[in-house]
C-alpha cells in the first residue's frame, strides 16, 4: 500500500533587493490534497518581518484551490529562514490533467512584494488498489484529513466510520455509492451529535463490498 499521499516538496526562493523577480518553479500534482513548503533566503540587508505568501483565486484554474497554512515567517539579513511558508493544494478528481502555470506573491509587513510562478503540473493518475492512507496531521487538534482510493472500475457503497477505543461508533463520515478515485474527508473531533470528543486514541474504519481496512488517529482536544 502507498503510505505517502502528501506530496510534500520543498522550494527554495531566493528574495533580492529586484522584487521583479521572474522564475518559475515546477511543481508536480497528484489529485486530492498536496502540501507545498517554501523557504526563503534572504539576500538582503533588511530583517523581513512578516513573510507571506499570496494567490489571488481569479488566476488559479477550475478545480484547484491553494491555501496558505502557516503563519508568517521572520528571515534575518543574508540568512535563510529557519521555517517554511507551508502550502496546501487540493485538486478536485474533475479537474482536468495539464500544466497550470499561476502566479504568487511573496510579500512582507514594509509592502516589499517579489513576484514568482509556481508550473502546476497534473497527471492523470489511474488507482488500481483499494486505499485507505494514515490521516494527516496526526496527532491533531482542529481538523484532520483522511485520504481513501477506490480502484477503476468500481462502484461501491462507502462507509467511513470513526470508533473510540472501546470500540464504539462515535462518527459517520460517509455513508454512499461511490465511485472510483481518490477521495479526502476531514474529521473535526466531534460525534455525530456535534459534540467535542475528549482527547484520546481512536480508530478510523473504512468498508465497501469487497475491502475494509482500519487505522489509528489520536485526537488531541
Amino acid at each position: 500500500m502507498r503510505k505517502l499521499f502528501y506530496l510534500i516538496p520543498t522550494i527554495v526562493i531566493l528574495v533580492t533587493s529586484n522584487i521583479l523577480a521572474s522564475e518559475t518553479f515546477p511543481i508536480k500534482l497528484k489529485y486530492g490534497e498536496n502540501v507545498l513548503s517554501i523557504r526563503i533566503i534572504n539576500e538582503t540587508s533588511s530583517l523581513l518581518k512578516s513573510l507571506n505568501a499570496e494567490f489571488k483565486g481569479n488566476e488559479l484554474p477550475d478545480g484547484i484551490s491553494i491555501f496558505i497554512i502557516t503563519n508568517s515567517i521572520e528571515v534575518l539579513p543574508n540568512a535563510k529562514s529557519n521555517n517554511k511558508l507551508q502550502l496546501r493544494i487540493y485538486v478536485k478528481r474533475d479537474c482536468k490533467p495539464g500544466t497550470y502555470k499561476v502566479p504568487f506573491t511573496i510579500y512582507n509587513s514594509s509592502t516589499n512584494k517579489w513576484y514568482y510562478f509556481l508550473e502546476l503540473n497534473l497527471e492523470n493518475s489511474i488507482v488500481s488498489n483499494f486505499e485507505l492512507n494514515q490521516n494527516y496531521p496526526n496527532p491533531f487538534n482542529g481538523t484532520t484529513n483522511i485520504q481513501y482510493s477506490l480502484p477503476a472500475n468500481t462502484k461501491e457503497n462507502v462507509r467511513l466510520l470513526i470508533y473510540d477505543l472501546l470500540g464504539r461508533q462515535i462518527r459517520i463520515l460517509v455513508d454512499e455509492e461511490q465511485k472510483s478515485g481518490t477521495y479526502n474527508v476531514t474529521w473535526n473531533g466531534t460525534d455525530d451529535l456535534g459534540k467535542p470528543c475528549a482527547s484520546g486514541i481512536y480508530f478510523y474504519r473504512i468498508k465497501t463490498n469487497t475491502f475494509q481496512d482500519v487505522k489509528k488517529i489520536v485526537f488531541l482536544e
